[in-house]
């Protein structure tokens, strides 16, 4: 019905169309011109014949355009002048008219159809016997109507856009010229493409459309690198390794790919219903740098246009911007190597470096035992052999109780260099020993320096070892300080040998001859931390096994020492003795608490172990319970969460110890009674124990943090 009324509606324009044109064929003077037709310049091989009176005639070939044959065969020619046609027909060959008429200097005629009226009129002038070229052409314009299957498809004739198709897909499109045009329908992007000929008779075309193809889909870029920046239609989508994708609808798509140090690439494309998968690789817009250097340049830097980019050898090129840039490898002892060279997009620029040396091979030698430091820097004990940089330099020669000496090196050359260095001055103080007895032997350091009573007044300053020693009589050493400018005393009063006692000076330090079950006086501070394992017995048929971290804080053996303890426990609950040790429960819970050592007797035969009380407290938290057999998914919410304890001990030790010690609870598990029953087995009387005793061994670790 569509079609019919379409049909319907384009015949009734065409008439009206035809009805309203005038003069619709033209003839175009412009192109009138003889033509060769023979061995003589406008002589026609077919001779030309005489009109009626005998008067010689031309002919006429006329190219009509836009009629068919059919249509110029309705061609009649009206001659106004006194010309008589002998000939007017359609030609065999193309869309011609054949005309011969006599030949006149002003010859003046028209052409005429019955169905599009008369053309205009032309004066030739004809000469005789000669054939002549012109051209018409069928002016007349037509209304013709373009059917599609789709809404809003836009119509284009010749290029030319005309309007889009209305919800029923037509379009009208008037003032067309008889003739072939060229028809374009574009929907979704996608064109649709024929040749049509406008006459009387053709005044509708249908173009339809594949509505397959119009169906929005997925367009993917994939790029090199993946972190390129992809912008569809002017839109930035997000990009990952596997591309950047986004839905459009069909039509024609725009793309551009950009990436730092890369050329960016742009695209045009159409979507026609179908998944569309673009890979774009960038160009890059860089190169590479490659450093051909000798093992003896390691470790120099790299600078490309003063910024550091690596040490040699380089583990991968250095990739760089195309264009100019300077290289520059700086180390110290050489000369800085620059270069300037030019980077192409892909490309590898290698450079051979090769470093000046700007150093000396040089020798310093100094006094046996004195440290040797260049610009700050420590090199050796007494000699010292190796490379400094051409330039000043400061060298020290240091040494304990010496006056440090500093000297100026100045490296002018490259040229080895040997520099000695004399001996440094001491720094010296006073030791005035004397003992009781007098006259015995006097060691500083270990070397003997003579008897007692003896100033000694070069003796170096630090810490110095004096040791005292007399046939009969008990050694004696201790360490002293010496100070520079000062004198210090040093006078012992010496024991005979077997006896138990020792008079000390006021000022020297408890002895480490070692005494046996002796109360304390004095030791050195302790920071230490250990670990072990406490394991007891309790009430109840209970069994308790503890792991604890301690860390020891005071004086070593000294009358009071804190430890800090951290420690697990695992609580072995029984019902009763008769029950098979599978009906158990488990605490396991931590524990943090501290503890205050009381040392009574010390040096129990050997050094640094004391006899000891322990006095403590416990907080025991987190909580956890397992059941076993009859109490496998019982009563824990019986079980306090959180517990007190106070501990004590008593032991034998020191870096390794042994101690006795109970353990009281202060809030135990309740007593259960005879209150719960678990899958029909009867329980009673389950309870955590009220005390603790048993057994513990540590092990400690001095950390070195307090000299001892």
């Amino acid at each position: 019905m569509k079609r019919l009324f379409t049909l319907l509606f384009t015949l009734c324009i065409a008439a009206v169309a035809s009805a309203q044109m005038e003069q619709a064929i033209i003839i175009d003077q412009s192109t009138f011109r003889a033509i060769k037709s023979g061995s003589l310049s406008g002589v026609n091989i077919d001779p030309i014949g005489l009109d009626s009176s005998r008067r010689p005639c031309a002919r006429i070939k006329m190219k009509v355009n836009r009629m068919t044959r059919e249509e110029i065969d309705g061609l009649q020619i009206k001659i106004r002048t006194n010309n008589e046609c002998i000939k007017c027909k359609s030609a065999d060959y193309d869309n011609g008219l054949i005309i011969e008429m006599t030949a006149k200097s002003e010859s003046r005629f028209y052409l005429h159809h019955d169905k599009f009226g008369e053309s205009n009129e032309v004066t030739l002038n004809l000469e005789a016997d000669k054939e002549y070229y012109i051209e018409a052409s069928l002016n007349q314009q037509f209304s013709v109507n373009i059917l599609s299957n789709v809404e809003n498809a836009d119509v284009y004739i010749d290029n030319t856009f005309f309007g889009k198709t209305n919800k029923d897909g037509i379009l009208t499109c008037e003032g067309l010229l008889a003739g072939e045009h060229s028809l374009k329908l574009v929907y979704s992007g996608v064109d649709y493409n024929q040749n049509i000929v406008v006459s009387s008779a053709n005044i509708y075309f249908i173009q339809n459309v594949d509505i397959k193809s119009t169906s929005s889909q997925y367009l993917i870029i994939k790029t090199t690198p993946s972190n390129a920046l992809v912008e569809i239609n002017g839109e930035v989508v997000e990009n990952s390794q596997n591309g950047a994708s986004k839905i459009l609808k069909p039509g024609v798509f725009t793309y551009t790919v950009t990436a730092n140090n890369y050329h960016p690439k742009s695209g045009v494309g159409t979507m026609r219903g179908e998944k569309i998968v673009i890979p774009v690789e960038l160009d890059p817009a860089f190169g590479y740098i490659a450093i051909d250097a000798d093992s003896e340049y390691n470790g120099a830097q790299v600078y490309v246009n003063n910024s550091l980019r690596g040490t040699l050898p380089l583990d991968k090129n250095i990739i760089q911007l195309s264009g100019d840039c300077s290289v520059r490898i700086v180390k110290s002892l050489y000369k800085t190597f620059e270069k300037n060279i030019k980077i192409t997009d892909g490309n590898t620029e290698i450079i051979e470096a090769k470093l000046t040396p700007n150093f000396s091979e040089v020798t310093l030698k100094a006094e046996n035992g004195a440290e040797i430091w260049v610009d700050n820097s420590y090199k050796n004990d007494g000699t010292w052999s190796g490379r400094l940089e051409i330039g000043n330099h400061i060298v020290e020669c240091r040494k304990t109780s010496y006056v440090t000496a500093k000297h100026n090196l100045t490296i002018s050359s490259t040229a080895p260099t040997t520099h000695y260095y004399e001996a440094l001055k001491p720094i010296c103080g006073t030791l005035n020993i004397t003992s009781s007895p007098i006259g015995a032997t006097i060691k500083i350091d270990g070397v003997v320096v003579g008897e007692t009573p003896l100033i000694k007044n070069d003796v170096l300053v630090g810490s110095r070892k004096v040791e005292i020693s007399m046939n009969g009589y008990k050694d004696y050493s201790e360490n002293v300080e010496v100070v520079e400018g000062k004198e210090k005393e040093v006078k012992p009063t010496l024991n005979l040998r077997g006896s138990s006692s020792t008079t000390y000076s006021s000022n020297t330090p408890y002895s480490t001859t070692k005494r046996h079950w002796q109360p304390f006086n004095g030791e050195s501070n302790i920071f230490q931390v250990g670990t072990g394992v406490n394991f007891g017995w309790g009430s109840h048929y209970n069994t308790l096994l503890s792991v604890p971290i301690d860390l020891r804080l005071g004086t070593i053996y000294n009358l009071f020492n804190f430890i800090a303890t951290a420690k697990f426990n695992q609580n072995n609950i029984k019902e009763s003795s008769d029950k098979d040790e599978k009906d158990l429960v488990r605490l396991h819970q931590w524990a943090v608490g501290g503890t205050l050592r009381t040392n009574i007797i010390r040096d129990i035969n050997v050094d640094d172990y004391s006899l000891f009380v322990d006095l403590g407290a416990y907080y025991n938290f987190n909580t956890t319970v397992k059941g076993s057999g009859n109490y496998e998914s019982s009563i824990v919410e019986v079980f306090n969460k959180n517990t007190t304890s106070i501990y004590g001990a008593v032991g034998l030790g020191g870096y390794i110890e042994l101690s006795l010690y109970f353990q009281y609870n202060l809030n135990p598990v309740t007593n259960l009674g005879n209150s719960y029953e678990n899958n029909d087995n009867y329980i009673s009387d389950l309870k955590e124990s009220n005390f603790n005793v048993g057994i513990a061994l540590r092990l400690y670790f001095n950390s070195g943090l307090f000299s001892k």
